[in-house]
């Protein structure tokens, strides 16, 4: 009878326990702590000045031949500036992204034209192609957009690479002034490549405001949401993630790996734990922009590179 009694005292007592770690940690964080990952608005550009209203269309106008297609990118390259009109100074869940593949078409068809036009010795032309290619890459990269931009630009910046490589030991060294003048002005930036990590830092931030929303409206007084999913703590620890990619928080590569590590590599125990929902989230999103990261790193070493090739000349 008294290890019955001490049985029973016992399973009331763990009981007891669980519930007040249930309890305990159901709570969700007070408040989001992010404000050095924000961005300031910009100004928003006419339309006149805007490039997103010519490159878009110039692979698609009826009718024209490659040379008319390559003028209007070239000329194009040479406006104040690119903006999403739907993305700039909007970066939420719902926003419509635009469209920005026609970029690496038409870049590739103006490379084309630039090698084309030093195999028959038009050097001029090769060049102004070749720059056009770096300032449209330039464009995307310090437009405010997404990673995905950021992605287009570095693709225009390698295929420029390239085509400048062709061009080393090519050109007069009035030429040469200018690959270098217009390399400086508009090479790849880290500083844009970190803006681009902000935006999607500031997306994936109002993807899990909505789901906090939608989740919150289905609470019921027996229900275990708020244990398992909590917006605020899991924004927070989106928050610290991006503190080490964008440099904020100093880490090694091999201290920021062995993060990445611990938030992507989900065991079967994360189910029952506190805010297990949300540590599946951060699992699904953080890993790609280490590599975003890295292709960046090399690409302003290639850049590194090139210059010097054309100030030596």
């Amino acid at each position: 009878m008294k290890t019955l009694k001490q049985t029973v005292c016992m399973i009331i007592f763990i009981v007891f326990i669980l519930i007040v770690y249930i309890l305990l940690f159901s709570r969700d964080a007070a408040t989001i702590d992010d404000a050095d990952l924000l961005l300031d608005p910009v100004e928003v550009l006419d339309q006149s000045n805007n490039a997103y209203y010519v490159f878009p269309i110039i692979d698609e106008l009826p009718g024209t031949t490659d040379r008319v297609i390559t003028d209007a990118f070239i000329a194009a390259s040479k406006l104040p500036g690119y903006q999403c009109p739907t993305l700039i100074n909007n970066y939420s869940a719902t926003v419509e992204l635009c469209l920005v593949h026609n970029f690496r078409n038409v870049a590739n068809l103006v490379a084309d034209r630039a090698k084309a036009s030093l195999l028959v010795g038009d050097t001029a032309d090769s060049l102004e192609s070749t720059l056009s290619i770096v300032r449209a890459a330039d464009l995307l990269a310090v437009s405010n957009g997404t990673v995905i931009e950021e992605l287009i630009a570095g693709a225009l910046y390698s295929s420029a690479a390239d085509a400048l490589e062709q061009l080393v030991g090519e050109l007069s060294s009035a030429q040469n002034k200018q690959v270098v003048e217009v390399l400086q002005q508009h090479r790849p930036d880290r500083a844009t490549l970190m803006n681009a990590i902000r935006v999607e830092y500031i997306i994936s931030k109002d993807v899990i405001a909505q789901v906090g929303t939608v989740s919150s409206n289905q609470y019921t007084e027996k229900d275990l949401s708020s244990y398992r999913w909590q917006p605020n703590r899991t924004t927070n620890e989106l928050a610290d993630w991006y503190r080490l990619v964008l440099g904020i928080e100093p880490a090694s590569n091999t201290e920021i790996q062995e993060e990445l590590e611990n938030i992507t590599n989900i065991s079967p125990r994360v189910l029952i734990e506190p805010n297990s929902t949300g540590k599946i989230f951060l699992s699904t999103i953080v890993g790609p922009m280490i590599n975003v990261t890295e292709r960046h790193n090399q690409l302003e070493k290639r850049y590194d590179q090139l210059i010097a090739s054309f100030t030596s000349k």
